[in-house]
């Protein structure tokens, strides 16, 4: 069995034709592959470095290109794999005796993406301690683009829907507490309008950013929005939701005095105008909030629930569907959009993933830990998490 817990999941954007899942073991490191949608898993070449945070990421074309990236932040760079996850290299692994090939200083990969194979300049982007790094041949060589800022670490990363152009960065820099020792307290975000070649800092100093997303329709509506948050000395904590409208330009606070560790963005947000964010502050819940105005005004839906991913349906116009995982309180179910919430699974959720196919399939998978420091495991549901079934994983 998988000493320790899962650490995440990806689910491929064709998976209702190939079936195709990697996950990563958080114990071990190991990356695994199943092809024919969790039933059988198997372990790949890759052994990801442990103790860190790991990220997997499809190619959007997946379909055509076959490419995965997976990266540690303790390893000196990203794998990468160009057949769907059967072989993997390393890719952009820093060699100091061929300086000239570039490559990653210092390593620790925190985020990736991956403009789509078609753009125009289809280039892959990883955000690590040293800033952001940039791929021309998405994701076989990678330089640093960040000269015209300070290399500060990027654990926030993505990329316009419909002008990959477009980047968001979220950064975290280090602070002197109150007793003199040094923390990753503070952040900003930083904007890049050329593909990655430029960027330049659009907000002032915020708490650690946690994560940046685009509106599904920023190419016509010009909407982004970031989640910060820092938990503080003597229990306190603070943070917010930074909202931009003019396509990453200028940025509004509109949601304050509250760490984030959530964000999801309604896939029908140009109609609906609906976000919902997971938030606590002095040591106290105060659950998930939503907004239906595009974040002018905040409804808290859940004042007891803690969640560290929330995932709607990708049907979520139809269906109203929204998932929230939680470490002590399981996996929560809610199909009217957050207004009352059912919990479908009683385990601490390590990893979460929904089929794109969702609506049709009602399918997702949950890593989930079975006992305080035991093995973890893979559940599979296929009535939208009505009941479950523990996938032998072989792992």
């Amino acid at each position: 069995g998988l000493s320790g817990d899962l650490s995440t999941f990806a689910v491929s954007p064709d998976y209702v034709d190939d079936g195709t899942l990697v996950a990563a073991s958080r114990s071990s490191g190991i990356l695994y592959i199943s092809t024919d949608g969790g039933d059988t898993w198997d372990p790949t070449e890759v052994v990801l470095g442990t103790g860190g945070r790991h990220t997997l990421l499809f190619s959007s074309t997946f379909a055509s290109d076959r490419i995965i990236l997976a990266a540690s932040s303790i390893d000196p760079g990203p794998y990468r794999s160009t057949d769907g996850g059967t072989n993997w290299s390393p890719v952009g692994w820093y060699d100091p005796d061929r300086p000239y090939a570039g490559g990653f200083v210092g390593g620790s990969v925190f985020a990736m993406a991956l403009a789509p194979q078609d753009a125009y300049d289809a280039a892959a982007f990883a955000g690590t301690i040293e800033g952001v790094y940039r791929s021309h041949d998405r994701g076989v060589h990678w330089t640093q683009r960040c000269s015209s800022l300070a290399p500060l670490t990027v654990r926030a990363l993505a990329v316009a829907p419909g002008d990959p152009s477009t980047l968001l960065a979220g950064t975290s820099f280090f602070e002197t507490r109150i007793d003199g020792q040094p923390d990753e307290y503070d952040g900003n975000l930083q904007l890049s309008t050329d593909g990655g070649q430029t960027w330049r800092t659009v907000s002032g100093q915020l708490d650690r950013v946690r994560g940046v997303a685009f509106s599904p329709g920023f190419a016509t509506d010009g909407t982004a929005f970031a989640v910060a948050g820092t938990p503080g000395e003597h229990g306190l904590a603070d943070g917010g939701v930074y909202r931009s409208t003019d396509g990453g330009l200028n940025w509004t606070e509109v949601l304050s005095g509250t760490m984030v560790e959530a964000l999801a963005i309604s896939p029908e947000f140009p109609n609906d105008r609906t976000l919902w964010v997971s938030t606590f502050t002095d040591q106290s819940t105060l659950g998930v909030r939503v907004s239906t105005d595009g974040g002018d005004t905040w409804t808290v839906l859940t004042p007891s629930l803690r969640a560290h991913a929330l995932v709607p349906s990708p049907n979520y116009g139809v269906d109203g569907t929204l998932f929230a995982g939680t470490g002590d309180q399981g996996l929560h179910r809610s199909v009217d959009g957050g207004v009352s919430w059912t919990q479908v699974l009683s385990r601490p959720v390590t990893a979460l993933a929904v089929s794109p196919a969702y609506g049709a399939s009602r399918t997702l998978y949950a890593g989930v830990q079975e006992s305080p420091g035991g093995p973890g495991a893979i559940y599979r549901s296929t009535d939208g998490g009505a009941t479950w079934l523990r996938l032998d994983a072989g792992i």
